[in-house]
Protein backbone atom coordinates (compact mmCIF):
# COMPACT_ATOMS: atom_id res chain seq x y z
CA UNK A 1 0.00 0.00 0.00
CA UNK A 2 0.88 3.41 -0.98
CA UNK A 3 1.42 5.65 2.10
CA UNK A 4 2.41 9.03 0.78
CA UNK A 5 -0.56 11.22 -1.00
CA UNK A 6 1.17 12.81 -3.46
CA UNK A 7 3.14 9.65 -4.32
CA UNK A 8 0.05 7.54 -4.20
CA UNK A 9 -2.05 9.67 -6.80
CA UNK A 10 1.25 10.51 -8.87
CA UNK A 11 1.69 6.66 -9.89
CA UNK A 12 -1.76 6.48 -10.22
CA UNK A 13 -1.69 9.34 -12.85
CA UNK A 14 1.66 7.69 -14.10
CA UNK A 15 -0.24 3.97 -14.14
CA UNK A 16 -3.28 5.75 -16.20
CA UNK A 17 -0.87 7.67 -18.51
CA UNK A 18 1.13 4.42 -19.72
CA UNK A 19 -2.33 1.96 -19.74
CA UNK A 20 -5.06 4.69 -20.34
CA UNK A 21 -7.09 3.91 -17.32
CA UNK A 22 -6.60 2.56 -13.82
CA UNK A 23 -9.23 1.31 -11.49
CA UNK A 24 -7.64 1.45 -7.52
CA UNK A 25 -9.67 0.03 -4.37
CA UNK A 26 -9.86 2.49 -1.64
CA UNK A 27 -8.75 0.26 0.53
CA UNK A 28 -5.58 0.35 -1.14
CA UNK A 29 -4.95 3.97 -1.45
CA UNK A 30 -3.90 6.36 1.74
CA UNK A 31 -6.34 9.35 0.99
CA UNK A 32 -9.15 10.45 -1.38
CA UNK A 33 -8.75 13.09 -4.18
CA UNK A 34 -10.15 15.62 -1.96
CA UNK A 35 -7.60 14.94 0.86
CA UNK A 36 -4.58 14.53 -1.36
CA UNK A 37 -4.37 18.65 -2.04
CA UNK A 38 -4.02 17.89 -5.74
CA UNK A 39 -7.72 17.72 -7.30
CA UNK A 40 -10.30 20.17 -7.63
CA UNK A 41 -13.98 18.91 -7.53
CA UNK A 42 -15.20 18.52 -10.84
CA UNK A 43 -18.27 17.01 -13.23
CA UNK A 44 -18.30 14.26 -15.39
CA UNK A 45 -20.38 12.55 -18.35
CA UNK A 46 -22.41 10.26 -15.89
CA UNK A 47 -21.17 6.70 -15.77
CA UNK A 48 -22.38 5.51 -12.58
CA UNK A 49 -19.90 7.53 -10.24
CA UNK A 50 -20.21 9.39 -7.17
CA UNK A 51 -18.05 12.22 -7.68
CA UNK A 52 -15.39 13.62 -9.97
CA UNK A 53 -12.16 15.23 -9.21
CA UNK A 54 -9.89 17.06 -12.10
CA UNK A 55 -5.75 18.09 -12.00
CA UNK A 56 -3.87 19.81 -14.87
CA UNK A 57 -0.54 17.64 -15.65
CA UNK A 58 2.26 20.37 -15.72
CA UNK A 59 3.42 21.24 -19.08
CA UNK A 60 1.58 18.69 -20.73
CA UNK A 61 -2.04 20.17 -21.81
CA UNK A 62 -3.43 17.21 -20.28
CA UNK A 63 -5.84 16.68 -17.36
CA UNK A 64 -5.83 13.34 -15.07
CA UNK A 65 -9.80 12.71 -14.34
CA UNK A 66 -10.51 10.85 -10.99
CA UNK A 67 -14.29 9.16 -10.78
CA UNK A 68 -15.36 7.81 -7.38
CA UNK A 69 -17.40 4.67 -7.99
CA UNK A 70 -17.46 3.85 -4.04
CA UNK A 71 -15.64 1.47 -3.63
CA UNK A 72 -12.72 2.45 -5.91
CA UNK A 73 -11.39 4.89 -8.05
CA UNK A 74 -10.76 5.42 -11.75
CA UNK A 75 -8.57 7.41 -13.05
CA UNK A 76 -8.20 8.24 -16.83
CA UNK A 77 -6.07 10.96 -18.56
CA UNK A 78 -7.93 13.68 -20.99
CA UNK A 79 -6.15 14.68 -23.47
CA UNK A 80 -7.26 18.32 -23.21
CA UNK A 81 -7.40 19.31 -19.56
CA UNK A 82 -11.23 19.86 -18.39
CA UNK A 83 -9.69 23.01 -16.50
CA UNK A 84 -7.13 24.83 -18.51
CA UNK A 85 -9.71 23.85 -21.96
CA UNK A 86 -12.83 23.31 -20.95
CA UNK A 87 -14.42 24.07 -24.65
CA UNK A 88 -11.55 21.96 -26.09
CA UNK A 89 -12.07 19.41 -23.58
CA UNK A 90 -15.82 19.45 -23.89
CA UNK A 91 -15.74 19.03 -27.98
CA UNK A 92 -12.53 16.46 -28.17
CA UNK A 93 -13.16 14.54 -25.48
CA UNK A 94 -16.12 13.81 -24.14
CA UNK A 95 -19.08 11.92 -25.42
CA UNK A 96 -21.62 14.73 -25.71
CA UNK A 97 -19.34 16.96 -26.89
CA UNK A 98 -18.35 14.71 -30.08
CA UNK A 99 -22.34 14.24 -30.45
CA UNK A 100 -22.93 18.07 -30.63
CA UNK A 101 -19.95 18.51 -33.65
CA UNK A 102 -21.57 15.19 -35.12
CA UNK A 103 -25.15 16.72 -35.25
CA UNK A 104 -23.86 20.33 -36.12
CA UNK A 105 -21.94 18.52 -39.28
CA UNK A 106 -24.80 16.53 -40.54
CA UNK A 107 -26.98 20.02 -40.25
CA UNK A 108 -24.29 22.03 -42.07
CA UNK A 109 -24.31 19.37 -44.70
CA UNK A 110 -28.18 18.98 -44.71
CA UNK A 111 -28.54 22.71 -45.29
CA UNK A 112 -25.69 23.22 -48.26
CA UNK A 113 -27.27 20.14 -50.35
CA UNK A 114 -30.57 22.00 -49.56
CA UNK A 115 -29.70 25.13 -50.83
CA UNK A 116 -27.51 23.62 -53.65
CA UNK A 117 -30.59 22.09 -54.55
CA UNK A 118 -32.61 25.17 -54.66
CA UNK A 119 -29.81 26.59 -57.01
CA UNK A 120 -29.94 23.99 -59.77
Amino acid sequence: MLTSYPDAWNTAIALALAMGSVKIPKDEFPCGPEESGMFERSVGEPHGQRSDWRCSIPSSGMGAHVRDFGTYYEVHIDRHDALRMPVRHFFLDSRTGKAVLAAGAITALALALRERKKMG
